[in-house]
């Protein structure tokens, strides 16, 4: 378990006083892996997990402790290596998806440092642009 909790009220208060702490002796604190890795069953490194819950559930659970995040002036969130349908996206990874990149600048009012998870990650690949 790499959580504060299973509760995202818990990882939401935890969050925040990591986040103060860190901050507070100079450290950019990073809020990850957005949109919320903590329900899938594969391994991102490996293979592209899907998150298959909808918009309202993502808001209550999963968002939640990033709102938290943003709330407590977090340096950075890095976006994850899976896929969200109800963002409404194409079926790439959050990384790489302008709607979930767009939600988290726009819907949740994030303007810190955007970053992704390790850009070696072998589901990448498939993704990446050919060259000629």
């Amino acid at each position: 378990d790499r959580s504060f909790s299973h509760d995202p009220s818990v990882v939401s208060e935890m969050g925040s006083h990591f986040i103060h702490a860190l901050q507070g002796k100079g450290v950019a604190a990073c809020a990850k892996h957005f949109p919320g890795h903590g329900d899938t069953h594969l391994d991102s490194h490996l293979s592209l997990p899907t998150v298959h819950h909808s918009m309202e559930r993502l808001e209550q659970i999963e968002l939640e402790p990033f709102a938290a995040a943003i709330t407590a002036d977090v340096a950075a969130v890095m976006v994850a290596h899976i896929v969200a349908p109800a963002f409404g996206g194409e079926p790439v990874p959050a990384s790489i998806d302008k709607e979930v990149i767009g939600y988290l600048r726009h819907t949740m009012g994030f303007q810190g440092v955007i970053a992704t998870d390790d850009m070696e990650m072998g589901v990448l690949h498939h993704f990446a642009p050919t060259r000629s």
